[in-house]
């Protein structure tokens, strides 16, 4: 097989691509999710820095967060592409010092010895994502289970980016949602979404399909 010669972000960021060449690598990215997702994977971490041309086509990489259907998700993930609660509740709301401590126990040996794991997972302006390193130890959430719609959202989000030229809620180098927006990432409505899409999203066909 051919090395890989550039991810996606490389390509949107250094290729500009028009609109059909977005169009022609958005279907590519489609079609490798139908066929995880038909051998009953979800891939969790769908973003452009997971995208890589390999030679003419794109190839989905980093499998890191890919789980069988069913299956616990969130061990691994990236805060700026998971949906919001009312979607597939990913994010949650410490809603005492009582949770706050019971998920900061949880997370006591990476605060200490992991300074940039605990960065990620830390609580930020109360919320957090349904993470977790070890299912033994009680949590003040329930955890998720891999579904397709995770990828989808995903999905969405990387239209988005590819079709805006922005991003749907801003994150760092990473992906992971910047502190101060995290409420944001967690909180969409339909009628928020509804609302961005038609504000910077040009082309009617992609604003239906998000």
């Amino acid at each position: 097989m051919p090395a890989a010669d550039r991810s996606m972000e490389g390509i949107y960021l250094k290729e500009r691509p028009g609109e059909n060449e977005r169009r022609n690598l958005l279907q590519q990215v489609a079609m490798g999710l139908q066929s995880l997702h038909e051998k009953g994977f979800v891939h969790g971490d769908v973003k452009k820095l997971n995208v890589m041309r390999v030679g003419n086509s794109l190839k989905l990489i980093d499998f890191d967060a890919t789980k069988r259907f069913g299956h616990l998700v969130g061990a691994k993930f990236s805060s700026g592409i998971l949906p919001p609660g009312k979607f597939l509740q990913l994010f949650y709301k410490l809603n005492s010092e009582t949770e706050k401590n019971l998920y900061c126990s949880h997370w006591s040996s990476a605060k200490l010895t992991n300074p940039e794991l605990w960065q990620k997972v830390k609580p930020k302006y109360g919320y957090v994502v349904k993470t977790f390193q070890n299912t033994q130890y009680k949590l003040p959430y329930d955890l998720v289970k891999a579904h397709p719609s995770l990828d989808a959202w995903a999905f969405g989000v990387l239209m988005y980016q590819m079709y805006s030229g922005g991003e749907l809620v801003p994150t760092n180098i990473n992906q992971d949602v910047l502190d101060d927006k995290i409420e944001q990432a967690a909180t969409w409505t339909q009628e928020l979404l509804e609302f961005r899409i038609r504000k910077n999203i040009s082309n009617a066909f992609v604003r239906d399909l998000l």
